[in-house]
């Protein structure tokens, strides 16, 4: 008998621990997926080639999980949030976004991401090198660091290199403002990438 009891007592706390584990935790934090905003830029510029191949961008090894990318004001530590993930590797959500806004702003004829047959074209490759949520305090902003090459049919040499950063304030700490930020700090590298890609390719 005392066996029984002893083992009904242990059974009645494990059964406690694992009510208590369930209820005290509250809620289970659950993953959140984040696209970009419709690109914006209203850059527009005189076209300068029939076709501008834009090579898929390469992110820093950092910028390669899913998963959305925080640093502080300092921007020397990286680290990754568990529930806050893009809907797409960045890469392919800020490919999407240059192109589009490539497109709108009378360049090329025709702006795509793979190889085409034509002479008068243009080669654009992308590293993106800065992708991240910047916390300061009670601030919260979006910064983008896109480094671009250019070149011509030939490829041979590039016409130039440039680096394009932009940095834009959230109107809250919520999660949503900040990836409302990352639209438009793309429309602004997007901006600066047209004009730096107009007078290369016309100066060369």
């Amino acid at each position: 008998m005392k066996s029984l009891s002893i083992r009904a007592c242990i059974t009645s706390v494990l059964l406690l621990a694992v009510s208590a584990c369930g209820t005290s935790g509250g809620k289970v934090p659950e993953d959140r997926f984040y696209r970009l905003p419709e690109p914006a830029m209203q850059q527009t510029v005189s076209r300068v080639a029939d076709i501008l191949i834009v090579k898929p961008v390469e992110p820093l090894d950092a910028l390669r999980a899913q998963t959305v990318t925080r640093t502080d004001r300092s921007g020397i530590a990286l680290e990754h949030y568990k529930h806050h993930r893009w809907a797409s590797p960045p890469a392919r959500l800020v490919q999407a976004h240059l192109v589009a806004n490539l497109r709108r702003s009378g360049l090329a004829d025709t702006v795509v991401d793979k190889p085409v047959l034509g002479s008068d074209q243009l080669t654009l490759r992308l590293q993106l090198e800065r992708f991240e949520r910047v916390i300061d305090g009670q601030l919260r902003s979006a910064a983008v660091t896109v480094r671009a090459e250019l070149s011509n049919a030939a490829g041979k040499a590039p016409l130039g290199t440039e680096r394009f950063s932009a940095e834009v304030s959230a109107s809250s700490v919520e999660m949503e403002n900040t990836i409302v930020a990352f639209g438009k700090a793309l429309d602004q590298v997007s901006a600066e990438l047209v004009s730096w890609i107009a007078q290369e390719s016309t100066s060369s």
